[in-house]
């Protein structure tokens, strides 16, 4: 999201089948609510990165007396939706 943490913050009044839409289009995005209302009005591009991102710790070796043991771990991070900023979009738009 462009925004940071403890930006302003906002409430929206809206009918249950709104609210029920944006949720949808959250769920399917795999983004907030919040968000998806934003990427809507700026017309924000929302990027779904293609994998996932997998992170290899460096091998070690533990001594216990007179046995070696060697492992490493691996771990794969999920990368979430995002949004981003389309200058091409925004051009000519004040707000």
């Amino acid at each position: 999201m462009p925004g940071k943490k403890g930006d302003r913050k906002f409430w929206v009044r809206c009918t249950e089948e709104e609210y029920e839409k944006i949720q949808r289009d959250a769920e399917t995005e795999g983004l907030y609510m919040g968000e998806v209302m934003l990427a809507k009005y700026f017309r924000y591009e929302i990027v779904k990165p293609e994998k996932e991102i997998e992170i290899k710790e460096c091998p070690m070796v533990i001594s216990r007396g007179d046995k070696k043991y060697k492992y490493s771990r691996k771990y794969v991070v999920k990368t979430k939706p995002y949004l981003k900023k389309s200058h091409q979009n925004l051009q000519g738009k004040n707000i």
